[in-house]
């Protein structure tokens, strides 16, 4: 048994150099030295309306809309801009869970950019999601949030992502 195994690794070891060797991996990007400065107060506050949890049908259901819009100023007007969100986020459907002070649970937080595509957290942003700046280099975000069921069973308490 030991004797086939051996050809075998000595095959499989003489093709790595040569797979190695096949491409060519290049970096690129760039260096800014002026970015977007935020133009609102800071922290934004989206609150959802009171839902029963009847409202949701199953795991993946959504229920309830908020928006939020983020203002930018001071942004090169050659680039497009976009925003990043970032938090305690479920990696594999890209939806933030409730935050620690939120006391619901079996509910999450699924955010949608203003052509109403999943921003899924953990992963690259849509082409659309980036806006190119007003002349004076405003720009505004809009970002719109639904609350979607992330389990089968929803305990009542409040949102807080």
């Amino acid at each position: 048994m030991n004797f086939k195994a051996l050809p075998l690794a000595l095959a499989v070891a003489a093709l790595a150099p040569f797979a190695a060797q096949a491409d060519t991996v290049t970096f690129t990007g760039e260096i800014l030295s002026s970015t977007c400065e935020a133009g609102g107060t800071g922290d934004y506050t989206a609150p959802f309306d009171q839902l029963d949890s009847n409202a949701f049908t199953g795991v993946h259901s959504e229920a309830g809309m908020t928006h939020v819009d983020i203002a930018f100023t001071g942004c090169p007007t050659d680039r497009k801009v976009g925003v990043h969100f970032t938090g305690n986020a479920d990696l594999a459907s890209g939806y933030l869970n409730n935050g620690a002070t939120g006391t619901a649970t079996g509910v999450g937080v699924k955010i949608y950019n203003a052509s109403s595509q999943h921003v899924h957290l953990g992963q690259a942003l849509p082409a659309s999601t980036f806006v190119t700046p007003a002349g004076d280099g405003s720009v505004m975000l809009r970002h719109h949030a639904a609350l979607v069921q992330t389990a089968d069973t929803i305990v009542d308490g409040s949102i807080n992502a």
